[in-house]
């Protein structure tokens, strides 16, 4: 079932996403954004620094401006720096390929490792 969405995803934004249990979809500085395939909802990404979760982050519903709040999960017990958290709002507005924002990307690869509970974003008219 995951290879059918993957490669749904892929015919319909044009690109070539590599789907793995665990994914990182980016870096920011010393940060990397990782999804993982066993993780509860509502969906959101880990922001790991050496490997290990720093903190939980949701992934937003649409997209995002400059005075956007993170929101981070309940579990999380530190939050990232002000300058950080600015670095990565910016981040999701970023293109991830010609097709797709940052942002886009995060929200396709929740839905391609979590293919029982697939989640609808809103979308920008």
């Amino acid at each position: 079932m995951i290879g059918n969405i993957i490669r749904l995803i892929n015919e319909l934004m044009g690109t070539n996403i590599p789907i793995n249990e665990m994914a990182t979809v980016g870096y920011l500085y010393q940060y990397s954004i990782v999804i993982e395939s066993n993780d509860h909802n509502p969906p959101h990404f880990h922001v790991k620094l050496n490997n290990k979760t720093v903190c939980r982050i949701e992934i937003p519903r649409d997209y995002i401006g400059s005075t956007y709040d993170l929101a981070y999960l309940k579990n999380s017990r530190v939050r990232l720096s002000s300058r950080i958290e600015r670095e990565l709002i910016q981040w999701f507005n970023n293109s991830y390929s010609k097709k797709i924002t940052n942002l886009e990307m995060l929200q396709y690869q929740w839905n391609a490792l979590h293919p029982n509970d697939i989640y609808v974003w809103e979308q920008e008219d």
